[in-house]
């Protein structure tokens, strides 16, 4: 497994558009699942909140990882069309 320039620029380009894919589908996800929340007590109201950034947490590793390893790939088969 190597690990050259270019998939390192592969992995931090696909990190990036990890994180901007997270931003645009948590802001359509988020206000959709508030307006379905009909918690009546404050603490249905947090226990809500809390499963609502469990989600946001695990869309941003799963996002940026998957694109990462993405990147890794594509950087690798970039470097070898540029030759190194």
């Amino acid at each position: 497994m190597e690990f050259t320039l270019w998939h390192q620029l592969g992995i931090l380009v696909g990190a990036a558009l990890g994180y901007l894919n997270f931003r645009f589908i948590i802001g359509i996800i988020v206000p959709r699942l508030r307006a379905l929340d009909n918690a009546t007590t404050a603490e249905e109201r947090g226990a809500f909140e809390r499963k609502i950034t469990l989600l946001r947490r695990i869309i941003l590793v799963f996002e940026i990882l998957a694109l990462a390893v993405i990147g890794y790939f594509v950087g690798g088969l970039v470097g070898s069309w540029q030759g190194g």
